[in-house]
Formats: C-alpha cells, structure tokens, sequence
C-alpha cells in the first residue's frame, strides 16, 4: 500500500530477517534523507529468538555518522570571504532546527537577510529585522519581498538546506548564484550544483565558528537593501470580507498583524 508514498518498503515474513530489514532501511532512510516502511506483523513481534545470536546484535543497526569539528583554517576561510559580501543572503533549512538564535546572530554580523523553505518555518523568528520570510513556497517564488531579495544576490550561505533550485537557479533552471553550503553530515551534500565552500559538521558549531571569527561591519549589505524594499512592498492585513481571497504566503506573513 505504502510503496508509491516511499523509496523503501519491506515486509517481515520471519524473525531471522528483522535485523537485516532493519538495517536495509535505515540506511536507505539515512543516505537518502527520505521515508521508508518496515513492516512487522504481530506474529513476527511475539516470536521468541535467541538472545545470544549475534544476528540480533544491535551493534549492526547502522548510527549516523559522529564528525569531528572541521579544521580551524577552513572556518577561516569561509568568514573571511563571507565578510566580503555584499549581495549574500542566508537561506535557512529543515535541518537548522536549533540553530535559530545562532543564525539570528552570523546574520546580523554578515548584514546578510535570511530567508528559509517552508518546512523551515519556525526555526528562525519572523519578527526578527534580519528575516525577510518563506521563499518557494506553494508552488510559487513565495512572497515578493522573498523573490526580489534573493533576486539581488549573487551569493548563497545554505545552512540545512533540502531544495537548492528556488535560491539559487533562475527560470531556466542554469545556476546563477554561487554556494557557500554548510550541513550537519555527508549525505546531505548537494551534488547538483557547483559548491564555492562546503563545511560539514553539527550546524551549531559551524554558525558559532563562523560567528566567532566575524567582527561587526560597517559594509553596506543586502540586508540595507532589504529595508529599503520592505517599504516599497508593504503588506497590509487581510481583508475579514467573506469573498475576499489572499495568497496563503500573504495569510502566513500577515498573521504577525493580529
């Protein structure tokens, strides 16, 4: 039933084959960051086994990867070059969670706006004059401010980031922006576009690292840009009308209003 929804879907028919499904999609899950099902009947669960088997041993359950820290100069390098920028925008995604406040803070040190995926949204405040909002969202470039914003850039720092194309490619899908990309494991890496710098480690320690080797700066970046255009494109509440219809994008920007 499941197999057009996941990459993965297996079925237990005997208890010998537990632990070899199990490890199958785990991994699948894990290398592909996608959904898989393992299905084990009841039957299957009540079943006794042998304890000592090293079958059953849970050391064969594959864990994600533990990275060490990445070296000193390359945390370096990238806030070095970062501070050179001055049409960059932060890009924000799913696996950020956690790293809102810290986000919050390279931004600020950057004068970088940041923008997130729609299933980022939460990780940073909206209310926070750094974010400009959701981009790529329904279908759509998202909000006007969002889609103009990232228009201007020609630099993206993408912090867990799953679709690249709406950030960094334009209408026919060439890629227009260079990549500064920082993940919390190897198989998040994208292969599909070229990548300026690649830092892999916990997003926490990357954005602290690059945080710490930053100095406020008196450059003019995108972000001045950015309030110059939140006057130009001003959004007003909903109308309460009962025919009246609005963007969903529109509705979510607008709920800070009530």
């Amino acid at each position: 039933v499941l197999e057009p929804f996941v990459s993965l879907s297996l079925k237990v028919t005997h208890p010998l084959q537990v632990p070899t499904y199990l490890r199958e999609c785990i991994g699948q899950a894990e290398a592909n960051r996608t959904v898989v099902h393992l299905s084990i009947p009841r039957d299957i669960q009540l079943a006794e086994i042998d304890e000592t088997d090293p079958l059953f041993n849970p050391e064969i359950v594959p864990e994600p990867l533990h990275l060490l820290p990445a070296p000193v100069d390359a945390y370096e390098w990238v806030a070095k070059e970062l501070s050179n920028l001055q049409k960059l925008v932060i890009a924000v995604g799913p696996r950020a969670v956690g790293v809102g406040a810290e986000i919050e803070s390279l931004a600020e040190l950057l004068d970088a706006p940041i923008v997130y995926s729609i299933d980022a949204k939460g990780i940073i405040s909206d209310k926070h004059p750094c974010v400009v909002g959701v981009h790529g969202a329904f279908g759509l470039p998202g909000l006007d401010i969002s889609r103009q914003v990232v228009a201007k850039a020609d630099t993206i720092l993408a912090l867990g980031l799953d679709d690249l194309n709406p950030f960094l490619t334009n209408e026919t899908g060439a890629q227009i922006r260079a990549l500064y990309i920082c993940e919390p494991n190897f198989s998040s890496i994208t292969h599909h576009f070229h990548r300026k710098r690649t830092l892999v480690a916990p997003l926490k320690d990357t954005v602290q690292h690059l945080t710490k080797r930053l100095t406020s700066s008196k450059k003019e970046g995108l972000l001045t840009q950015t309030e110059q255009l939140r006057e130009q494109v001003k959004l007003l509440p909903p109308s309460l009308e009962p025919n009246s219809l609005i963007h969903p994008a529109r509705f979510l920007q607008a709920l800070h209003y009530y």
